[in-house]
Formats: C-alpha cells, sequence, structure tokens
C-alpha cells in the first residue's frame, strides 16, 4: 500500500474526529455587560455588570445570548444568572427566552424565572426553575431581567449568564 495514501486517511479521519467533538454540550457564560434597557429605572453599568441606579422604579433589561447551537434545546438546570440583590424587599429576577420566526410574525416564550433569595452582599447564583421551551428551527436566545431599584444607597446588580448546551 501507498504511503502517501495511508497517511492522507489517517490525517481525514483524524480532522473528521475533531470536527466530531465540536457539537459537544459546554458551559457557556455571557457578561450583562451587553444587557440592554427595555423599560424603568435607571440602567448603569459597573465593571462588566449592569445595575439599577433608581431610587423610584425597577429596571427591565434584555440580554443577548450567544448559542453554538441555536436549534437546540436547554438542558434541564442548565441556565443559572449571577446576581447581587442589594434590597431587602425586591428580588432580581431573570428568564431565559426563546424567539423564532413564523409565518405570521414572532412567537416568543420564557421559561420560569429565577428569583434571587433576598438581600445579600456577595453574588448569588440563581438557577431557572424551568427552561423556555424549545421552538424548533434557528432560534433566537435572550435573557429577560428585573432589577430591583435601590436601596440605601446601594444597587442590585446581574453580572453573568451561564448555560450549558
Amino acid at each position: 500500500m501507498n504511503k502517501k495514501v495511508i497517511v492522507k486517511g489517517a490525517l481525514m479521519f483524524g480532522l473528521l474526529g475533531l470536527l466530531s467533538t465540536t457539537a459537544v454540550a459546554d458551559d457557556k457564560a455571557n457578561a450583562a455587560g451587553l444587557c440592554y434597557q427595555i423599560s424603568g429605572g435607571t440602567f448603569s453599568r459597573f465593571g462588566g455588570t449592569i445595575q439599577n441606579t433608581s431610587t423610584s422604579s425597577e429596571l427591565n433589561v434584555q440580554c443577548p445570548v450567544v448559542r453554538d447551537n441555536p436549534g437546540g434545546a436547554f438542558v434541564f438546570n442548565s441556565i443559572a444568572f449571577d446576581v447581587f440583590d442589594r434590597h431587602s424587599s425586591l428580588n432580581v429576577s431573570c428568564s431565559m427566552c426563546n424567539e423564532v420566526a413564523v409565518s405570521n410574525g414572532l412567537t416568543t416564550n420564557c421559561g420560569s424565572p429565577a428569583q434571587s433569595s433576598g438581600d445579600s452582599l456577595g453574588v448569588q447564583k440563581v438557577f431557572v426553575p424551568s427552561n423556555p421551551t424549545n421552538l424548533g428551527g434557528e432560534q433566537y436566545s435572550y435573557a429577560s431581567c428585573s432589577v430591583p431599584r435601590q436601596e440605601s444607597g446601594v444597587n442590585s446588580h446581574v453580572a453573568r449568564i451561564w448555560y450549558n448546551e
């Protein structure tokens, strides 16, 4: 057998092996600094996070989520948010959403919200209790969060969005 054919065959199988591992599920994190204001509050960025500096209203933001597999479903218990909840009675609340084009426009589905568990100085990792429904096709995913108003001069933040696909 020709040595060139054997070497070329080995290289081809090696390349195929590398390509086949690119679809393996892995953890990803998106910085909340990519989020943008939808309504309410006073939007501000701090150290790669987003925060609400308003003393009178909650801030609602949406955050792009960059996915490797936009047609796939999220794995159960695979979505979490890192938040700083600095309000004594209001929680940070975030949901993951999917959106897809349909013949008469767009359809959107959001999973149940993850909520912080009360006032805390440090970061809290809050998990989404139920994922958004997989809408099929090449869907666009994004996060939607509500951030409490400032209390006693301190601000609540959304820091990161974690997910596994």
